[in-house]
């Protein structure tokens, strides 16, 4: 019976997740591997994705985090996975490169469009929703705790 994704991982099933990280044509001692390794490692998952899903993951990867994966990073985003709020909040904590707990505007369309492929529910969806539905000034940085109350709400709608 296929993994249901809605529920959280057990400490035996993110330590089959390690396994399976370990096990990447890329994994270095270091306990990292290259972003080109994701389409191995979902399928590895058993994680039901469609290519341009996988792809999406694979360039945010590329693009905003240097390209590589930690052991401890791909775990933490495991661990979200289920709880979309959470999945979002991860990743834009990732693109928040000073620790200041916002992100750019950029970044912020970069989220979106990987959120848009994570779940389809947020198509349609743009900065300028956000901006109206968070009554926040059109230029500002955006907050990660607004972004991640913006997710929220769009999932509970």
């Amino acid at each position: 019976m296929p993994r249901d994704f809605s529920q959280p991982y057990t400490e035996e099933e993110l330590e089959n997740l390690r396994e399976i990280f370990r096990s990447l044509p890329s994994y270095k001692p270091g306990g990292w591997i290259f972003a080109k390794d994701i389409p191995t490692l979902v399928g590895r998952m058993e994680y039901p994705r469609t290519q341009g899903q996988i792809d999406a993951y694979q360039k945010h990867w590329e693009q905003h985090c240097g390209g590589i994966i930690t052991l401890e990073a791909f775990i933490e985003s495991a661990s979200q996975i289920y709880k979309t709020p959470s999945f979002a909040r991860d990743y834009a904590i990732k693109l928040d490169k000073h620790g200041e707990g916002s992100i750019s505007q950029e970044d912020f369309v970069v989220l979106l469009d990987l959120m848009k492929k994570h779940d389809p529910k947020f198509e349609g969806k743009t900065l300028a929703h956000f901006v109206a539905d968070m009554g926040i000034e059109p230029e500002s940085r955006v907050s990660i705790d607004e972004c991640t109350k913006w997710f929220d709400a769009l999932t509970t709608e």
